[in-house]
């Protein structure tokens, strides 16, 4: 409501976070108030909370002026260091009167889904409006894979950084090195280890460590010698998963393939890496041929392939799916030697393969694969969560089944249930859980509510064991257990990555782990979602990559007497994954709602599909309400860089608006450096001008505007390194330019040290091969 948050302590960081909240809207942003400095604003401590009282009391905060005037401050300058108490004074005021203007975006004529033109694929919302809403006979989409011509070699990249190990890696490099060094290309390698350390063939790098891929990275900009492709070969050789439920292993894997990734699009997003190529090559992601084995946790590779080129546009991305085999494709070497024409690519017995999606027709004269049985019993993990309490729901409704749902929060006690329900103070979440096991009560349902966490096998069990004491056999589960992804990858931690992929992961390991030890159940479905074919969008990178796995794991025929079914859902008219849209702004997050109202799938289509996939006997297919190959299409040109280019090209329209009001007053740049960043801003933020202490977030700024302006900021001031995070850190002109001149420095200093560091280890490594020279002489 209208609660004004102050955050006690340096900077404005907590501020931050609480804007980005889905349930903070942006007229909200102006109740949040920092009261002191952060460390690169050079402002006095006074100063800034002198501002913080003057906007506490613009939102309606009572002050009590007569104690604040009698509160002691330190006071610099010519009486520096003299306590003084704190006196009223002049400030200065604008010099226009205090007008609010508003500027719209007219909408185009017409609505969703009523054009036939053929849409723009360079424009996402065409395409998404301009595609027709299908029958529901043709939702269900069946990933297919297409033979294609092998690709041209032209190795014409001055530089590789290869992430490399023992054996088929090993194996891969060594037949690169001939064909790199005709084309008078380097090779540098860098090899897995328990810490970072240069070497004289690159560097040894822990797995998932931004800080040593930002080290590594920064050593080769001061020798000048980035890399224009990166190729990363660590998941080949790394301990297989397929059939295993060994969650360890998989943790493992996942910080060798998906972690390590993620941190070195990270470390080269943030020293501002030109334009450059990353392969991934590794083995059964997916299962391309009916023989192929699948090993699930490398498939979550697919998150970086996917969304790196969203959220930085500068990448190319492409994932190789080689055959596991010690040999090295000759198909492998040209595909690596060409430009990324595809993003997935398989090769399996010297032929290119690319993945593809056809409508699948599912025929009601044949008999089912799998049905539901009525009055069986099943267990819904998710079960409190909108999709997983309306599929029990139907369950109970249609086949007057037995539930079992598993969620992470404990349910009250029954007979607590009304007097919830009655507070004003009782939550919407609360009051739509409790409403949904009411409408299972009353409809006679026999339903068991388990509070656990389903990626612990414990849980799963206990869960698992109710159904057979309490029904007598267990003969399904729905596993519909999700955590939305929130926030770009520049800001994403591995603890961030974790949460989002434990559920998916981890759960499904669970689930799998604790039903091998019985005779099977009829089926487990994994609700999935287009996410892992399209991206999903930026700030999906762990969200697409849990969907992946659950692809793979599908494929994989994890439980020989149980049908596994991987299927992945297109937008549901359910809008509980809104936090998905944070980093976007207000009219795109508008659009995308109504999209989804428009072209949802809702609970009872849903269940009617799902009756439908079950029936098919599939493992893997792929639900969409619109044609899905030109989705896909359009995913693969969509970026931050063509949202930024329609924002501006809207606001291009309408032309540059005055500075909006705020309770900063405006003062005018004065430095080359606050002059630049003011330019860019402004550029960016379709403003006349930009004061030097004017909130980046209150101008209107966001995440995904955050991570150009960065960019366009370190072009403009000609630096090598200077992080998107810096935005939240420094808010302002005048804080982000000290910022800029302090990490310029901080480098240099940094950079001295280092390359001392390097010199003794370069003297080290120099003085091993003399004496290895020496050893061979005698």
């Amino acid at each position: 409501g209208e609660l004004a948050l102050v955050e006690v302590g340096p900077g404005a960081s907590l501020g931050a976070l609480a804007r980005s909240h889905p349930d903070c809207q942006q007229a909200q942003w102006p109740l949040i108030v920092a009261t002191l400095p952060g460390a690169a604003d050079r402002r006095e401590a006074s100063a800034s909370l002198a501002e913080a009282v003057g906007r506490l009391w613009l939102t309606g905060v009572p002050v009590d002026f007569p104690s604040l005037h009698e509160f002691p401050v330190v006071v610099t300058g010519d009486q520096r260091d003299a306590v003084q108490p704190w006196r009223p004074g002049r400030v200065p005021l604008p010099t226009y009167p205090f007008e609010r203007q508003e500027y719209w975006l007219e909408a185009e004529a017409g609505g969703a889904g009523r054009s036939s033109a053929e849409p723009d694929l360079n424009d996402p919302a065409a395409v998404l409006t301009q595609l027709p809403l299908l029958p529901e006979t043709e939702w269900i989409n069946l990933p297919v894979w297409r033979q294609t011509a092998a690709s041209r070699v032209t190795f014409d990249s001055r530089r590789w950084l290869v992430l490399t190990d023992t054996g088929q890696a090993d194996a891969i490099t060594e037949a690169l090195r001939p064909l790199l060094t005709a084309a008078g290309a380097e090779l540098i390698l860098a090899r897995p280890g328990e810490e970072y350390a240069v070497t004289d063939e690159g560097f040894q790098l822990r797995p998932g460590s931004f800080e040593d891929a930002t080290a590594a990275l920064r050593e080769l900009t001061g020798s000048d010698r980035l890399p224009e492709r990166v190729l990363h070969l660590w998941t080949l050789d790394a301990p297989g998963t397929a059939g295993e439920f060994d969650g360890a292993r998989t943790n493992a894997a996942l910080q060798r393939g998906l972690h390590s990734v993620v941190a070195l699009a990270r470390a080269a997003g943030d020293l501002g890496l030109p334009d450059w190529t990353l392969n991934i090559v590794t083995s059964g992601s997916a299962q391309v041929l009916p023989d192929d084995t699948v090993h699930p946790d490398r498939a979550t590779a697919i998150g970086p392939v996917r969304l790196i080129p969203v959220e930085y546009p500068r990448v190319r991305t492409r994932l190789i799916d080689i055959d596991p085999v010690n040999t090295v494709p000759r198909a492998l070497l040209a595909e690596l030697s060409a430009e990324p024409a595809d993003q997935v690519v398989a090769v399996r017995a010297g032929r290119r393969w690319v993945p593809g999606y056809e409508v699948l027709d599912v025929p009601e004269a044949l008999p089912p694969a799998v049905t539901v049985r009525k009055g069986g019993s099943y267990l819904v993990t998710g079960g409190l969560g909108g999709i997983g309490l309306a599929m029990a729901e139907r369950l109970a409704r249609d086949y007057q089944a037995k539930l079992v749902l598993l969620g992470r929060t404990p349910v009250p006690p029954r007979e607590a249930w009304t007097r919830i329900l009655a507070a004003d103070t009782t939550t919407a979440e609360v009051r739509r859980r409790l409403d949904g096991l009411q409408r299972l009560e009353l409809a006679g349902a026999e339903v068991i509510t388990v509070a656990g966490d389903v990626s612990k096998p414990a849980d799963v069990r206990r869960a698992v064991e109710a159904a057979e004491e309490r029904f007598g056999a267990l003969h399904g589960v729905l596993h519909c257990a999700g955590v939305p992804a929130v926030g770009l990858m520049q800001f994403k931690t591995a603890a961030d990555i974790a949460k989002v992929l434990s559920p998916k992961v981890a759960g499904t390991l669970a689930l799998a782990e604790v039903l091998a030890e019985r005779d099977g159940v009829d089926f487990l479905a994994l609700f999935s979602s287009t996410t892992s074919v399209t991206g999903g969008g930026a700030g999906q990178v762990d969200y697409c990559a849990a969907n992946a796995y659950l692809d793979a794991f599908a494929e994989s025929d994890p439980l020989p007497r149980t049908p596994v079914v991987s299927i992945d859902w297109g937008e549901w008219t359910w809008n509980g994954w809104t936090s998905g849209l944070d980093n976007y702004d207000e009219g795109s997050r508008a659009f995308f709602e109504e999209y989804r109202r428009t072209f949802g799938v809702s609970f009872d289509d849903g269940w009617q599909t799902l009756q439908r996939v079950l029936a098919s006997g599939e493992s893997h297919v792929v639900i969409s309400t619109q044609s899905f190959p030109v989705i896909v299409e359009m995913s693969r040109r969509s970026s931050i860089a063509s949202h930024q280019a329609t924002v501006k090209k809207a606001r291009d329209a309408l032309g540059k608006h005055p500075r909006p009001e705020l309770s900063t007053a405006f003062v005018a740049p004065q430095s080359e450096s606050e002059q630049a960043i003011a330019a860019v801003w402004a550029e960016a933020l379709g403003l006349e001008q930009i004061g030097v202490h004017d909130n980046f977030f209150e101008l209107g700024g966001n995440s995904l505007i955050g991570m150009e302006i960065i960019a366009e900021v370190r072009k403009a001031l000609e630096l090598a390194y200077l992080p998107p995070h810096l935005l939240y850190e420094a808010p302002t002109v005048a804080a982000l330019a000290v910022a800029a001149a302090s990490g310029t420095q901080d480098q240099e200093d940094e950079t001295e040290q280092r390359s001392a560091a390097q010199d003794q280890t370069r003297s080290r490594i120099e003085q091993r091969r003399n004496t290895l020279r020496s050893r061979r002489v005698s």
